[in-house]
């Protein structure tokens, strides 16, 4: 009996490459959303770790001319916050967009590996018929023989 051959493999090999770069395509756009989202909070534990220092000045004066400074500051911070949100947002909808594409990929690699899977079944199937027929043949030759 001849081994089994997919006549689909290289396209199965090729959907299987697609699949892995667009994996790629989504982690590298997930590891753009997860630096945005670390910048955000970084910025609010600046604006939360600047209160505090703002609250444990003691002189009045020190306080007053440090609260300018730091609302300066906490205003800058709250414009990066800002820009941090907005990258996500854009960054969001690319990631949803690549999420998207690598579903197709995977359906695509799938529907030819369940094709590969129906023809390996019947492949096995007609093997074992094959092989009993030669089994059958031996024994009614072996029952002649004996005879």
């Amino acid at each position: 009996m001849k081994p089994f051959k997919f006549e689909l493999e290289s396209l199965l090999k090729l959907r299987m490459s697609v699949e892995k770069k667009k994996q790629a395509d989504v982690v590298l756009v997930s590891s753009k959303y997860n630096k945005e989202l670390f910048g955000k909070e970084s910025c609010l534990d600046k604006i939360k770790d600047s209160s505090i220092y703002v609250d444990n000045i003691e002189d009045q004066n020190d306080m007053i001319n440090s609260m300018m400074l730091v609302s300066e500051y906490v205003f800058s911070l709250k414009a990066q916050i800002k820009n941090h949100e907005s990258s996500m947002t854009r960054i969001s909808v690319e990631l949803r967009e690549k999420q998207r594409i690598l579903m197709e990929a995977s359906r695509d690699r799938r529907a030819v590996e369940i094709l590969k899977e129906k023809k390996l079944a019947l492949y096995k199937k007609e093997t074992l018929i094959e092989e009993q027929k030669m089994l059958d043949e031996w024994k009614s030759e072996f029952k002649e023989f004996v005879l």
